[in-house]
């Protein structure tokens, strides 16, 4: 254990809590009296609910990671990578998070065509990527460790950031559903990462942990506020700067499983929902049960629950947070087990 390490991510998670906690309930009436509002589209009765409320989730998280940052690696006494080295790789971090932010902030006004939201994201990566230019080992797998070259960071590492921050993104529409399993796939990522003495991971994680708790309090059914695509890609970037910097990669992608299943069918019916804007929504029945919209029924995981079925939305959800326990217990066991045959970095 570095001497510290738990207690400086206490504090960046208390410290992003707190944040959010103390100042959503503002932010929400500002954001309702400049009209930033959308319409929640499984209440039986028209409710308009203020969104983009993420925006304090980046803020919170990149205030409380700049402090924690500078305690964690200030008293850092690790000789791979070297003191020089962890800092350059977390101020990396922070900065790539608050990239990937600021392009969800720009989406929510601006509706950013989602060819970009491919694009971009790897932008916001490079921070990190040139952070790693040295560090050019990947294991992959059954297969083992590989040298590829500045291929591993410029390439896989922005890609790492992009998928990420998209399966996030998209994983969301029900009151709580990314703001939880987002908080559940964190959590055992830091857990996992705590278990095996990857503090760095811990460092970084712990801020959205907390940032996240406090604001599903006010985003759990019946939400009170969205939190916008600013709040769900940064999730994303949080847990593949994560996973990067603390050379976990396996843990976030068993913790992210349900997110992958869920872009995966997503993209079986691409060209469907492309085709009818409409049936990016589900809708409530007149007894309160959602149902997924004609035609997309499998066209995403919360989507085919909902065509197997009928129940409420809390329900649902709740289901959701099930799967996404089960995964994150699952990334637990896969990190004890990787690291403890000696792998270094996976």
């Amino acid at each position: 254990m570095i001497f510290g390490a738990e207690v400086f991510s206490l504090i960046g998670l208390m410290l992003s809590y707190a944040v959010v906690y103390l100042t959503l309930p503002r932010i929400a009436r500002k954001l309702t009296k400049e009209g930033i509002v959308g319409r929640d589209m499984l209440k039986k009765s028209e409710t308009v609910v203020p969104e983009s409320g993420g925006i304090i989730i980046i803020l919170a998280v990149v205030a409380s990671l700049s402090i924690v940052t500078y305690l964690f690696t200030t008293t850092y006494k690790g000789e791979d990578p070297s003191q020089e080295e962890m800092q350059i790789w977390m101020l990396s971090a922070v900065a790539t998070i608050l990239g990937v932010g600021f392009i969800g902030l720009v989406d929510d006004y601006l509706n950013i065509p989602q060819k970009y939201k491919i694009v971009l994201p790897a932008l916001a990566g490079l921070p990190l990527a040139f952070a790693f230019l040295e560090r050019t080992d990947f294991w992959i797998p059954l297969l083992g460790s590989f040298n590829l070259g500045i291929f591993y960071p410029l390439l896989l590492i922005p890609i790492g950031i992009t998928a990420s921050s998209n399966l996030t993104n998209m994983y969301a529409g029900l009151n709580g559903l990314e703001i939880g399993c987002g908080l559940i796939a964190c959590t055992f990522t830091f857990l996992a990462a705590a278990i095996i003495g990857r503090w760095s991971a811990v460092i970084v994680l712990a801020p959205m942990i907390g940032a996240l708790a406090a604001f599903l309090m006010y985003n759990r059914f019946p939400a009170r506020i969205f939190p916008g695509d600013v709040g769900t890609m940064a999730i994303g970037a949080c847990l593949a700067v994560a996973s990067i910097v603390g050379r976990i990669k396996m843990i976030a992608v068993v913790a992210l499983i349900p997110f992958i299943i869920n872009f995966l069918m997503y993209l079986v019916k691409a060209r469907y929902f492309m085709a009818n804007p409409d049936a990016k929504f589900a809708s409530v029945r007149e007894d309160g049960t959602l149902k997924p919209p004609e035609g997309g029924e499998f066209g995403s995981l919360y989507y085919t629950i909902m065509y197997f079925f009928r129940r409420g939305e809390r329900w649902h959800v709740y289901i959701h947070y099930l799967l996404c326990t089960a995964s994150g217990l699952a990334a637990i066991l896969v990190g004890i087990l990787i690291h403890g045959i000696g792998i270094a970095s996976f």
